[in-house]
């Protein structure tokens, strides 16, 4: 009876954070890649948004690929076909 008690507290926070992070998401923009330059420093949207990425992350942007799923969130673009990797970006 204990061990169900716990994996119900334990369920039950899970959902708690889940539902807590929610509201992060709803404040970004779903988009795709249009263009993306080969260093990886320039990422174009196919909404027509242009941003330069941070130093730290255009290796990370020079492998994603055109057409894919991202996540506009003020500063920060997440890939959801790459695994929500996320990189930092300013407007171009």
């Amino acid at each position: 009876m204990r061990a169900r008690l716990l994996l119900l507290a334990l369920l039950l926070a899970v959902v708690a954070g889940m539902a807590s992070a929610a509201p992060a998401w709803a404040a970004c923009e779903k988009d795709s890649i249009d263009t993306l330059s080969e260093a990886g420093d320039l990422i174009i949207l196919m909404s027509g948004q242009a941003y330069d990425v941070a130093d730290a992350d255009q290796a990370t942007a020079a492998l994603w690929q055109e057409g894919e799923d991202v996540l506009v969130c003020r500063h920060t673009i997440v890939n959801k076909d790459e695994s929500g990797e996320r990189i930092k970006v300013r407007p171009h």
